[in-house]
């Protein structure tokens, strides 16, 4: 065949072509009631063979898949509701069901947002907004150790659980908590364990009462313990101890064999007794930290040192705590005089003022110029004294004009109340 640039040259100025040149023109160039072959137009089927090819017959949902370098449809086959998945190849309906916001997972009969006909696995599960509890719900949710979860029955005595962590703040325990009573008695105790100090500590309940205690387990001793029975009440520690029964009420400290108590018993006619076995074989009573006989009244019970003082005598003058018939509260003081006034006065209202009546009167004089002592106001009816309450007189009858300076010492103890009371 002629190429473009020959068949140019059969038709230059004053050429005349010639029949076969015309043929040979015609003949280069395709005629429109001719078919061109594809593969003389140039891309043609490159073209082509990037379109897509017409779907398959029928209606539904395709997609476009690639099977080496032909792109085509692929028609899905989906079910109404289910959620498709790719398969690798591709897609089709899953197991998961979906419609009026309710899914299904195994089943296309969803009852709430989700619902499982089957086993879940999962590593991690957390769950937020459920509804609060109430005496309707009949089950817990439990796991066993290999993550498992199921249901077990609730307790209905109680509506609740305590966890073990115990409550949270601000929502204590609103109700009782009963244990069992055909439970063992070892398994009616709340306790705690101190793996630092051996220390168990425990409340029991048991059919006659309830315990509180403290144990030391290294060496299985009761250190303390509040024993509460039906009857009864008995506190103890180390050393101590409080017991009450119908008998009687004993609070008591012990040390070996020895000990210190106070016994009320259940006869009211009996007094109440003080109990002390000492280890130096010195029993003794009640006694006082401070003494309190100053400010003590008429029903309190005395000290040692009160009735001491009572007994005791004193230049200082001591009120006794006593009162005369007339309610006036009594003194007591003792003088002593070794120089005596040549005229046997001695002036008593200088050393006591304000003495309104004297009460009693005890004296002791000491006479060495007679070679004498005695006691009281009159020596043998030849010696006087007389006291008044500014007063005190010596007399010797036989000697009115006698020097009692010569007496040795005069001592006396007065009794008294005073004006100024």
């Amino acid at each position: 065949m002629k190429t473009k640039q020959e068949i140019k040259q059969y038709f230059e100025n004053g050429d005349i072509p010639t029949q076969e040149q015309f043929w040979e023109w015609q003949d280069a160039y395709w005629h429109k009631e001719e078919n061109i072959p594809q593969d003389n137009i140039s891309g043609l089927k490159d073209a082509l063979n990037a379109k897509l090819n017409k779907p398959q017959a029928g209606t539904g949902f395709y997609i476009i898949a690639q099977n080496g370098d032909i792109p085509g449809y692929s028609k899905l086959n989906l079910q109404s509701y289910n959620i498709p998945y790719w398969n690798g190849s591709s897609l089709t309906s899953s197991g998961i069901y979906h419609s009026n916001d309710k899914t299904g997972l195994g089943t296309q009969n969803p009852s709430e947002m989700l619902e499982v006909a089957g086993n879940i696995k999962t590593s991690g599960l957390i769950v937020s907004n459920l509804p609060a509890a109430n005496i309707n719900y009949t089950r817990n949710l439990v796991a066993k150790d290999d993550g498992t979860i199921g249901w077990e029955g609730k307790s209905t005595s109680s509506g609740t659980y305590i966890p073990l962590s115990g409550t949270q703040a601000g929502k204590p325990i609103s109700g009782n908590l009963e244990l069992m009573t055909e439970q063992p008695e070892e398994n009616n105790l709340i306790y705690r364990n101190n793996i630092d100090t051996g220390v168990k500590n425990e409340i029991g309940f048991y059919p006659s009462g309830m315990t509180i205690s403290s144990v030391n387990t290294a060496q299985n001793v009761v250190m303390s313990k509040i024993d509460l029975s039906n009857d009864a009440l008995y506190v103890s520690g180390p050393s101590s101890q409080l017991s009450m029964d119908h008998e009687r009420t004993t609070i008591a400290y012990y040390n070996g064999r020895d000990m210190k108590g106070i016994v009320i018993d259940s006869n009211i006619d009996e007094p109440i007794r003080i109990m002390h076995i000492s280890p130096a074989g010195k029993p003794r009573g009640l006694t006082g930290d401070e003494y309190y006989g100053k400010y003590a009244e008429s029903n309190d019970y005395i000290q040692k040192q009160y009735v001491d003082k009572k007994m005791s005598y004193s230049r200082e003058e001591v009120r006794t705590e006593g009162t005369w018939i007339n309610g006036k509260p009594v003194y007591r003081q003792t003088l002593f005089f070794d120089q005596i006034p040549r005229t046997g006065e001695i002036d008593l209202e200088k050393y006591i003022p304000d003495i309104e009546t004297i009460i009693s009167n005890e004296m002791f004089t000491e006479w060495w110029a007679f070679d004498m002592a005695f006691a009281g106001n009159q020596w043998r009816t030849q010696i006087f004294i007389t006291v008044e309450t500014k007063l005190i007189k010596i007399e010797f009858v036989k000697e009115p004009d006698y020097d009692y300076s010569a007496i040795n010492s005069f001592t006396i103890t007065l009794e008294y109340t005073k004006k100024t009371d």
